[in-house]
């Protein structure tokens, strides 16, 4: 399979995840700006392999593969592993209706990889797992955008300049360099009612060889009783550390 046919099969993959009805082959040829024949061959390459089902009338949705790899995932990422027991420790004496949350940097964006979560049926939360989020929105994201470089951060605000207003983060480049170094300069970052719910969160960077490559937070209720945030932050910027050494050693 040559580069560029290897990199439409990623973009044929990737459109999946953008309509909930699925993909037929002529929508998906259109939206890639491909023959139809050519996207008739990447949709057998990926449903032969389980990646994308038929559905009727010649819709295709994400396969069982997917899931697969999901699972693999977990159980293979090294983050995950060394995060699981920290986070497992986070719910255990957090207040009732808490989500721990595992997130790692991902294409301009963070994702959520893993949560423990003490949740009942009728709650849900911002950061599902394999939802990308933005990097300026909510603890998890917060914590990970401030310790990018500021290169990186400069392109962000130069796209996104506007939907950083209601965050804290602007108006204007040197606010938003002045309020990310206040965080950077934090062992935790605590957001309230970002998301759009009513939960605050508190998260703290992870770290591989120098280098932010996620977050590690909590996300509980606004109302919470006896909820006291400098131990709260004290305890997840704990962990955060112990994940990064940890992930340090198995690399050096």
């Amino acid at each position: 399979m040559s580069t560029k046919t290897s990199d439409r099969v990623i973009e044929l993959l990737e459109l999946f995840g953008s309509d909930e009805n699925g993909w037929t082959v002529e929508r998906a040829a259109e939206r890639l700006g491909i023959s139809v024949s050519n996207a008739y061959r990447y949709f057998r390459t990926l449903s032969s392999g389980g990646y994308i089902v038929g559905v009727g009338a010649g819709r295709y949705v994400l396969g069982p593969a997917v899931m697969k790899l999901d699972r693999l995932m977990r159980l293979s990422d090294p983050l995950i592993r060394t995060a699981r027991p920290e986070m497992r420790k986070i719910v255990a004496t957090a207040p009732p209706y808490s989500v721990a949350i595992l997130c790692r940097l991902y294409k301009g964006q963070v994702i959520c990889i893993h949560d423990e979560l003490i949740l009942p049926p009728q709650l849900s939360f911002s950061y599902e797992r394999g939802l990308p989020m933005p990097l300026w929105r909510g603890a998890a994201s917060k914590a990970v955008m401030a310790h990018l470089p500021t290169k990186v951060i400069h392109g962000l605000w130069a796209a996104h300049g506007e939907e950083m207003l209601d965050t804290g983060l602007g108006p204007g480049w040197d606010k938003v360099k002045a309020s990310l170094r206040v965080l950077r300069d934090r062992d935790a970052v605590t957001t309230n009612r970002e998301l759009g719910t009513p939960t605050r969160g508190v998260a703290a960077p992870i770290f591989n060889n120098g280098q932010v490559i996620g977050s590690i937070g909590l996300v509980l209720l606004v109302d919470q009783i006896g909820f006291d945030d400098p131990d709260l932050e004290t305890t997840i910027a704990a962990a955060a550390r112990r994940i990064s050494s940890s992930l340090d050693d198995d690399t050096s």
